[in-house]
């Protein structure tokens, strides 16, 4: 007999908690084995961090334990697993500090005084702290707790405390610590603004495991969207200053919107985690791409954040106001609402980052988006807007136009997400110009995706107008379950190496979602917006460096770490001689010259063939010792006389230094390399040369610095830059020079070299990632041969190989000691080819 609507409002936790029981063991198999593939997803795609990975790992062996615990001890479970997945993943004493630092707050917001005596302590406490945050004085806790500890408290305060006042009977000390400390915080300092009233109704008031099963299915839709943005990220980004074309303009105002889905990923992972311990949470983001006016949007996206806005201030607002006209009320409300989230965007940017966001491509958003959603809000306030139930198929003539809306939206969307993404106003308004040129440059297939991109949008709005996948909602529970695991299974067989090989130009797009790694243009610091900011590495080193399981000081600089010195020239910073110091993850020494090398005479011995190798990170040994780079490799095997190679001592000194731009080796060369006699000089040239050299001459020009040469300037003033224009402005107009200016370095570092008596020649060193360069390699080679260098082309040096394994670390691309072993072996054999007369050449040739 069906019960009554009054009997199921008068279920308790307790008995829905306890619904789905009659399942037991074999429900409990259907959820955790998604889970358990999802887990395996994560770590295949390496998504996030290992933090992440422990994370999930975390809440999957604590979902199967919750599930099998008595519905009395479950919420105390949680509790516990956060506070423990909390010290396991940041470590004993920043777990410490930030549990302690939020139990204080906790004590006081739960102080047994009236409300605003509560309020002014926890203000006092929050300015306190504010002023801690901004450098005022030193703490004894580390930095890196700062962002999670201003993401817990930093809204959440102010939605408990409303909550608590209105009504006194939700403060509950198990429930009010379970809020704070939730699980998910601890990797996602981003976090959802939870509302703490509907996090304490929504407790297990539903069956569990319709409860459960949600949760699965957020955590792999969630999943599904750091993928996609993975994709977007890796294939589409490009930098202001690379858009020269109308498909360039295309791409740049497509991938800044989309890039959002990294947030909706984490925000569904988060609430989906909170599902499986029996927290029935709403929606945070609604199919927010297929939003049809602004309105639509605002409700659509970032749900939990609209209704704490609409909360605390549009209902006040407009209940106040409402006295002197409706439509007063209402524009009122919404600017109000607007400032507010500007303001508070603000302050969140400040408690994750630690410096405050005003930027005037910020402030002109948010009052663009205002703006648009109070006409629309005006429009819907004077001729309703339309509703329909989803169970009802529209008509088609209702489905072209809610099409055509749609379209519309996500492109004004891209375009407004696009101007916040940039720079600067002038940088985003210069890049139009753009649109006048429709030659074709790039990847033959980025036009027709960055179309797909809409026409995408299209289909699936569509799809939802005409309910062709109602039929998916109809799907049982265990079958719900089945596809999540074969989804995963099939994610998990394309994207391993076997069959992406196999696959061609799509096996490579592959291979780049699954390896991830920086894309080229934040190679070069590319800036991607504000919440692109807010998660990831640009969040917080130190913490960053906690979710990495990376040690904290492997972010330092030469400088840093003891092992250089700045030199107020123009090189920026050279190594100190016979020093030693922890550099990315390993000693860095220096001889007496200050070369990462052994110890060398100033002069060879006689018959002595010495060569200089020039260059940076790579050619360095970044995260290697000096025994393991390569040219320490190769001088050792052409010292052992083997067949092919002329016998005689070699010495092979390496002159290559961290952070050095192709321009700063003519003063190496110049300056540094001649005192020692060299019969040849190996430049070891990187895949993006063009860019880099632009690169330098953009803070050339920004920041003042001397120019060195009379090429350099003729071409920045045939650019027409200068100190005062934005960086993206000064880097697109001298983008275009990046091949003649590379040119003329080529041809002034073999002059330079062969003015001394010293042999050029030129490595070309691949990226150990699997990335599309901006530039064709080839053009680069050819430059270097047209210039006179000796050609050594490494190119397919790590061919066959699972490039993954040759970084330093996870989370450093640089190669490690084995790939500088393949290295060495790659050029030693090409010595023994058509290049060993390099070996042959004398000073004076």
């Amino acid at each position: 007999m069906q019960a009554s609507v009054s009997e199921v409002l008068l279920e308790t936790p307790r008995a829905r908690a306890q619904g789905a029981d009659a399942g037991g063991v074999r429900d409990l198999i259907w959820l955790a084995s998604p889970l358990a593939m999802l887990c395996l997803l994560v770590r295949h795609f390496d998504l996030e961090s290992p933090a992440f990975l422990t994370l999930m790992a975390v809440s999957t062996a604590g979902f199967v334990v919750h599930y099998l615990l008595p519905f009395p001890y479950r919420l105390k479970a949680f509790l516990l697993l956060s506070l423990s997945a909390w010290a396991y993943i940041l470590g004993p004493l920043p777990a410490a500090w930030l549990i302690g630092l939020g139990l204080c707050l906790v004590v006081l917001c739960r102080l047994p005084v009236p409300f605003w005596p509560r309020a002014m302590a926890l203000i006092a406490a929050g300015l306190g702290l504010l002023a801690l945050r901004s450098g005022w004085g030193e703490t004894p806790w580390p930095v890196a707790i700062w962002p999670i500890l201003g993401s817990m408290f930093m809204f959440r305060l102010v939605a408990y405390e409303y909550d608590v006042r209105h009504t006194p009977s939700l403060a509950s000390p198990l429930t009010t610590l379970s809020y704070f400390f939730m699980l998910p915080n601890v990797c996602f300092p981003l976090f959802p603004v939870v509302d703490y009233s509907t996090f304490c109704r929504t407790y297990y008031n539903e069956d569990r495991r319709r409860i459960h099963q949600v949760g699965v299915e957020w955590i792999f839709r969630g999943t599904i969207h750091l993928i996609l943005y993975r994709a977007v990220y890796q294939l589409l980004v490009n930098d202001p200053a690379e858009v020269v074309t109308a498909v360039d303009l295309l791409r740049y105002m497509t991938w800044p919107f989309l890039l959002y889905l990294r947030v909706s990923g984490q925000f569904h992972i988060i609430v989906g985690i909170l599902h499986l311990f029996g927290f029935n949470l709403p929606e945070t983001h609604h199919a927010y791409f297929l939003a049809s006016s602004f309105t639509d949007f605002w409700r659509r996206i970032n749900i939990y954040w609209k209704d704490f806005m609409m909360k605390l201030f549009y209902y006040p607002a407009f209940f106040a106001l409402r006295k002197r006209g409706a439509t007063q009320a209402l524009v009122v409300s919404t600017i109000l609402v607007f400032v507010v989230t500007w303001a508070l965007h603000t302050y969140q940017w400040f408690w994750i980052r630690g410096t405050w966001l005003l930027a005037w491509n910020d402030a002109l958003f948010w009052g663009l988006l205002a703006l648009l959603v109070l006409v629309n809000s005006l429009y819907e306030w004077k001729f309703g807007r339309q509703r329909s139930l989803t169970a009802r198929t529209a008509g088609w003539t209702d489905t072209v136009s809610l099409t055509i809306r749609t379209v519309a939206m996500f492109v004004t969307m891209s375009l407004l997400w696009s101007l916040w993404s940039t720079e600067s106003v002038t940088t985003w308004l210069s890049l139009w110009s753009a649109a006048r040129n429709w030659s074709t440059s790039g990847p033959p297939w980025m036009l027709p995706v960055c179309l797909a991109v809409p026409c995408l949008v299209a289909l699936c709005t569509i799809a939802a107008s005409r309910n062709w996948l109602a039929s998916l909602a109809t799907m049982g529970f265990e079958l719900r379950s089945a596809a999540i695991v074969a989804a995963c299974g099939l994610l998990l067989a394309l994207s391993t190496s076997i069959v992406y090989k196999r696959l061609g130009p799509a096996g490579d797009m592959i291979a780049a979602l699954r390896y991830g790694g920086l894309n080229q243009g934040d190679l070069f610091g590319l800036e991607r917006g504000y919440y692109e900011n807010l998660v990831g590495d640009r969040l917080n080193g130190d913490l960053w460096s906690l979710y990495m399981n990376r040690p904290i000081d492997w972010t330092h600089g030469l400088v840093e770490s003891g092992v250089a010195r700045r030199t107020g020239g123009f090189l920026p910073y050279e190594l100190l001689p016979s020093v030693q110091g922890r550099f990315k993850g390993v000693t860095l020494q220096t001889d007496r010259w200050g070369l990462h090398d052994k110890e060398y005479s100033l002069l060879p011995a006689p018959g002595t063939y010495r060569m200089a190798v020039l260059g940076a990170s790579h050619a360095m040994g970044s995260g290697v010792v000096r025994e393991e780079t390569f040219e320490a490799v190769l001088e050792d095997r052409l010292n052992r006389h083997t067949d092919g190679i002329p016998a005689k001592p070699y010495e092979i000194l390496n002159f290559a230094v961290y952070g050095y731009t192709p321009l700063h080796q003519i003063a190496v060369l110049d300056d540094k390399v001649p005192r020692f006699h060299p019969n040849a000089m190996l430049y070891v040239a990187h895949p993006e040369d063009a860019h880099r050299v632009v690169y330098h001459m953009v803070q050339m020009v920004r920041d003042g610095w001397p120019v060195p040469d009379d090429f350099l300037k003729d071409v920045i003033r045939r650019a027409n830059v200068n100190g005062t224009m934005p960086q993206r402005v000064v880097s697109q107009r001298l983008t275009p020079h990046g091949d003649e200016v590379l040119a003329w370095l080529y041809h002034r570092l073999v002059a330079d070299s062969r003015s001394r008596g010293i042999c050029p020649g030129y490595v070309f060193m691949p990226m150990v990632p699997e990335l599309s360069y901006r530039a064709d390699p080839r053009i680069q080679l050819q430059l270097a041969r047209d210039a006179g260098f000796t050609v050594f082309d490494l190119s397919h040096v790590y061919d066959g190989a699972d490039r993954r394994t040759l970084w330093v670390a996870e989370w450093d691309a640089h190669p490690n000691r084995r790939a500088h072993a393949m290295m060495a072996d790659m050029l030693y054999g090409q010595l023994r080819g058509e290049e060993r007369s390099m070996l042959s050449c004398s000073p004076g040739n």
